[in-house]
């Protein structure tokens, strides 16, 4: 009859909105699962990101203390070398400073 068959379409559409309906409610709970995720994932991405920084500044200031300390100490032998120009020679300055004796040499002949 009529009113069956409208019964059976009213049915069927309450059937499809519901299921329309579970359907967008699981879209949006993927959805936030996934902005959950991608979250996550991007706070780990900064955390390991700003850890390395930190290595690498870590590094870097350890490399530069070594080259200041070995500047120092070379600027200290050539300070040693130019008081003992004028008493030792210059085989023996080297000898006991660690310079080379071109660089002694210099020193001696920018003295002149």
């Amino acid at each position: 009859s009529e009113a069956e068959e409208r019964g059976r379409q009213e049915m069927s559409k309450a059937l499809d909105d519901i299921i329309s309906e579970a359907e967008e409610r699981g879209r949006q709970e993927a959805c936030k699962e996934l902005d959950g995720i991608i979250s996550e994932a991007e706070e780990r991405g900064r955390q390991e990101a700003c850890k390395e920084l930190d290595n690498r500044i870590s590094e870097a200031e350890e490399r530069g203390k070594e080259i200041g300390t070995q500047e120092g100490a070379q600027l200290k032998a050539m300070e040693i070398a130019q008081q003992l120009l004028g008493i030792l020679d210059v085989a023996t300055i080297a000898e006991k400073t660690g310079l080379s004796l071109k660089s002694i040499e210099n020193l001696r002949i920018s003295q002149e």
